[in-house]
């Protein structure tokens, strides 16, 4: 405006809408209807997102706490870590990982948070230390999440009368905590941050549990990598779960330069692929974020409002491109 004043509009931003919307955004978070309660503890995690770029990436995390779970004023069960690292040769690397809490465990959430950190700042000091390989980091996998990661998931401070419990940890003693109060699927990709040659560059994935993982080509294609036969129970929730199973399904896929690798929880990734078939919201994202978006509206992207949505969703997103493009199509979905 001409006096300098901001002209600020009371108008709530609309969510993304795909397909039949939910109920939930027809009240305000603060409506008396108490459809968006506070968690106890206070680690509720709404929104949660972390951006920024190394080498020839850019790279943008986001988590939002379900319908389901702010309704009932409990907290998000997901999360996701970013680590940057340097090898002795001096070759840069992107450390992406993605919990996803299940609903069955008590401390799925407390899991998902302290799993994902441990899993990066190991793979963050495997490839400081020593000299390794892809095929070298399959083969050991297995054994470093379990000889380094899971003891580690009840080592807090037990609460007295005395003392308060420790910060973001369980209010209960270890000691009182199941293997199955902690179960989370664990995705893992361990990223070049420069391309190879031809433009290309070897990306390694691994995946306990069944959350999934894609890339969106320059074509605007989804593809999903594939395991191998034998990572069929490893790939499901039904039958396996970090720290119950520290034995990952892996792959190598290649990332060409204008691809973007994707990983999500099934908050997100079971709405953008169906078996073969893409489905509307993964058709809208193919084409938005061929190129890297601001966080606001990242975050209104994975806000998407769809009735049957109504779990946690996070997303890791890593560009290999970070020019960016003019979009010929609307950033809005109509409803159908």
């Amino acid at each position: 405006m001409s006096d300098g004043t901001i002209d600020a509009s009371s108008l709530p931003v609309a969510p993304l809408q795909v397909g039949e919307p939910s109920s939930f955004f027809n009240n305000d978070w603060w409506s008396p209807r108490d459809w968006h309660k506070l968690t106890p503890d206070g680690f509720g995690v709404d929104i949660a997102c972390e951006a920024g770029s190394i080498g020839e990436l850019a790279i943008a995390g986001v988590s939002l706490r379900g319908h389901k779970h702010r309704v009932a004023g409990q907290p998000n069960e997901d999360s996701f870590a970013i680590r940057t690292t340097t090898t002795h040769q001096g070759e840069e690397f992107v450390v992406l990982v993605l919990c996803d809490g299940l609903s069955s465990a008590s401390h799925s959430a407390y899991a998902a948070r302290r799993t994902a950190a441990l899993v990066a700042d190991l793979l963050r000091k495997i490839v400081v230390e020593e000299q390794f390989t892809n095929n070298q980091l399959e083969a050991s996998l297995g054994q470093c999440l379990k000889e380094f990661v899971a003891p580690h998931l009840t080592t807090w401070p037990a609460p007295t009368p005395e003392d308060l419990p420790a910060f973001g940890c369980p209010d209960v003693s270890p000691d009182a905590i199941a293997m199955k109060d902690l179960l989370v699927t664990l995705t893992i990709a361990l990223v070049p941050t420069r391309n190879g040659d031809k433009g290309a560059s070897e990306v390694f994935l691994a995946t306990i549990g069944d959350s999934p993982a894609f890339i969106l080509t320059s074509r605007g294609e989804w593809i999903k990598p594939s395991y191998s036969d034998t990572d069929d129970v490893v790939l499901t929730t039904a039958t396996a779960a970090f720290p119950k199973t520290t034995d990952a399904a892996c792959t190598r896929v290649m990332l060409y330069e204008g691809d973007c690798l994707c990983l999500t929880s099934d908050g997100v990734g079971n709405f953008i692929k169906n078996n073969i078939d893409t489905l509307r919201l993964g058709a809208h994202f193919a084409k938005v974020w061929q190129t890297p978006r601001d966080l606001s509206t990242l975050v209104r992207d994975v806000s998407f409002d769809l009735r049957s949505a109504d779990d946690d969703r996070t997303v890791i997103l890593c560009w290999t491109n970070r020019a960016p493009i003019e979009l010929s199509t609307t950033d809005e979905l109509a409803t159908e």
